[in-house]
């Protein structure tokens, strides 16, 4: 286990952290819908760019738990006193003869934002895919969530392309 600000402790999500993990996922989504990329459209947790599906919670609970129990994927989360604090999960792909990652979710609760937590889930999440092989490292980012893209940018991310859906 890993220790954040000698406050919040790491440890690897099971399948009984779903319902804690989708109720802070859900109002972070509905607080800020500019969290939403193509791959919350592609999956049906949204309908498109900042409008959340109606069903989407109980998708998102079943993406998490393919994340959860999948040999390839992650999902880490920090918790305080048995409080979730936020959550990252991460990918291990193959293309052809290259392995690389993918941070599919970067998550810290509203009232954690700013105070380096985040930072810390990133830079595991990292560790971790760098651990497993991965040459390189994606992310993906709503196109309006531009506090994100900062932050992205301050660890080291930069922007690469653009997605495109047809309307």
């Amino acid at each position: 286990m890993h220790t954040a600000h000698s406050v919040f402790t790491f440890r690897e999500a099971v399948p009984a952290d779903v319902t804690q993990l989708a109720d802070l996922f859900w109002a972070s989504l509905n607080a800020h819908p500019a969290y939403i990329s193509h791959s919350e459209i592609q999956t049906g947790i949204a309908l498109d760019c900042g409008v959340p599906a109606p069903d989407g919670r109980i998708k998102w609970e079943k993406y998490l738990l393919g994340k959860i129990t999948h040999p390839h994927s992650r999902v880490l989360i920090a918790e305080q006193e048995h409080t979730l604090g936020g959550f990252v999960v991460q990918s291990l792909n193959t293309d052809y003869d290259r392995t690389f990652g993918v941070i599919d979710d970067l998550l810290v609760a509203a009232s954690l934002r700013g105070s380096g937590l985040g930072g810390e889930l990133l830079e595991a999440g990292i560790a971790w895919l760098r651990s497993q092989g991965a040459c390189d490292i994606y992310l993906e980012s709503g196109a309006d969530n531009h506090g994100a893209h900062t932050f992205f940018e301050r660890h080291r991310f930069r922007c690469i392309s653009h997605m495109f859906k047809l309307t």
